[in-house]
């Protein structure tokens, strides 16, 4: 009885150690065959193998995840309105989807190499792999392209003496700079060394800032309950490194002037609904160049809000449209400065 439950046991440990002997190297996270040096790698687990893969792709994904988020919709800007909707492509456009590509690309070339199956939990394994070189060169090319626009906005920004075309090379630098900086996230994951040597623009930041500060914005908002969206748009437009202010709170000339009339109403059976009492709010913007007293850009922002309390509703609404209209003014200026 002791010799066969010897020789049972003994079976067991000779099958554990052909099952463990069976589990390929990469499962437990690397890879005699697909070295980090050479390789990015991603492992999956499911339950059936096509999630298994597309979990390993995702991890791959998000190594690169900081910089994706950027990158996908770096600068994207409203390019629809009133004013200005001819224009089918817009210079932020132009540099997101040149980004969107390249981290499209550097994606595409992941590749499923191995899978494999435990055959005790079922569970199924798959290994991603991206070649570190490849995806470099890609990276790579889109960073000399940014590079020779740069250099070519280097030069107009220098040579601009008047305010409005000295903006727009600053608007456009701070774009491409910080596209290239999202494309050097890229790049230090795969080749730490090559992004090391890729030139650093930055010490001309503090320029092209200033830059921009010198033009000024003001923005006047009417309406009883306007001063949410003033207070929104004007802290959107400084983000951006604006000079903006109230119009009331001006005594220069405006280069760019935001206006905005606001109005809140309460639909017909609000008041006496007893659970709930909603507001509506409202807001119609234009934007105009200071100068030539142009509208560029018009647009009509409204939100409907429920509370409690009516006076609660109103607030919430407003703040609502406070902060889409200060995004879409945001972009509307940036638009206007990128395809002078």
């Amino acid at each position: 009885m002791k010799r066969l439950l010897a020789a049972v046991l003994a079976a067991a440990a000779l099958a554990g150690y052909a099952s463990a002997e069976e589990t390929p190297d990469w499962v437990n996270g690397s890879s005699m065959e697909f070295s980090r040096e050479k390789y990015i790698t991603g492992v999956g687990m499911a339950d059936d193998l096509p999630s298994a893969e597309q979990r390993a792709r995702a991890e791959i994904s998000r190594v690169f995840s900081t910089a994706l988020t950027v990158t996908t919709r770096v600068e994207e800007s409203e390019t629809s309105g009133a004013q200005g909707a001819s224009k089918t492509s817009s210079f932020s456009q132009q540099v997101g989807e040149l980004l969107n590509s390249t981290s499209q690309k550097v994606l595409e070339g992941v590749e499923i190499a191995e899978n494999w199956q435990n055959r005790e939990t079922r569970q199924y394994y798959a290994l991603a792999i991206l070649d570190r070189a490849k995806a470099e060169a890609m990276v790579s090319d889109k960073i000399n392209i940014l590079d020779g626009q740069i250099s070519g906005w280097k030069k107009e920004f220098s040579a601009a003496a008047e305010k409005f075309p000295r903006v727009k090379a600053a608007v456009k630098l701070l774009s491409l700079f910080r596209a290239k900086d999202s494309l050097l996230a890229d790049l230090r994951v795969l080749d730490t060394d090559a992004a090391s040597n890729i030139k650093d623009e930055s010490a001309l930041v503090p320029a092209l800032s200033k830059a921009v500060a010198e033009l000024e914005v003001t923005v006047s908002v009417k309406g009883e309950n306007g001063r949410a969206v003033e207070t929104g748009i004007i802290g959107a437009l400084t983000g951006m490194g604006f000079q903006a202010r109230a119009a009331a709170d001006s005594d220069r000339p405006a280069d760019i002037i935001v206006t905005a009339d606001v109005s809140t109403e309460a639909p017909s059976n609000t008041l006496t609904d007893d659970k709930w009492k909603w507001a509506r709010s409202t807001a119609t913007v234009a934007l105009k160049d200071g100068k030539s007293g142009k509208i560029f850009r018009q647009f009509e922002v409204s939100e409907r809000q429920a509370s409690a309390a009516y006076l609660e509703a109103v607030k919430r609404s407003l703040l609502k449209i406070a902060q889409n209209a200060a995004g879409q003014t945001q972009a509307a200026v940036k638009n206007y400065f990128e395809n002078q």
